[in-house]
């Protein structure tokens, strides 16, 4: 029993890569990212007013862009992007676009456009209108995850 708490303990310590959505004054998420890990950014066109979603990859500690899905073409928006476009369902996709965007990715919300952030089954409403969200990967113990998550619990 001593062993396995020593164990825990000392991996607890050992830093790995995780995945953070932050306000300037809270941490929404932390989240293990592995290799490979996914999430997805939905919001309402401001002008269209249809939902569109952003699928995202994080591999190696950097984000990656992958794919979108939108409903209707509109200004600015390329007539493909990636290595495949198409429609199912109703949804103009663009898939394996495999486009780096970094260590953060930087999205600020509208009145109405009623952001998401959606990872592994989980949706997180964005919903403070005008709030600059950011996702970022970061390498850090669990422990020091854990105790950032709890300092904002606490507040």
């Amino acid at each position: 029993m001593m062993a396995a708490i020593i164990i825990g303990i000392t991996l607890s310590f050992i830093p790995k890569p995780f995945l953070l959505l932050k306000t300037d004054t809270d941490i929404k998420v932390i989240q293990p990212a592995a290799a490979g890990s996914s999430f997805t950014i939905q919001w309402r066109h401001s002008v269209e007013k249809e939902l569109w979603e952003e699928f995202f990859l994080v591999k190696e500690n950097v984000i990656y862009i992958d794919g979108t899905r939108f409903k209707t073409f509109g200004a600015g928006v390329p007539s493909n992007a990636g290595n495949d476009t198409y429609i199912k369902d109703g949804w103009v996709y663009m898939v394996g676009i495999n486009r780096e965007i970094g260590k953060e990715l930087r999205v600020r919300t509208g009145k109405t456009t009623g952001h998401k952030f959606i990872i592994d089954g989980k949706t997180i409403e964005m919903n403070q209108p005008g709030t600059s969200y950011t996702i970022e990967t970061k390498t850090m113990p669990s422990i020091q995850a854990l105790s950032q998550k709890l300092l904002f619990i606490v507040r």
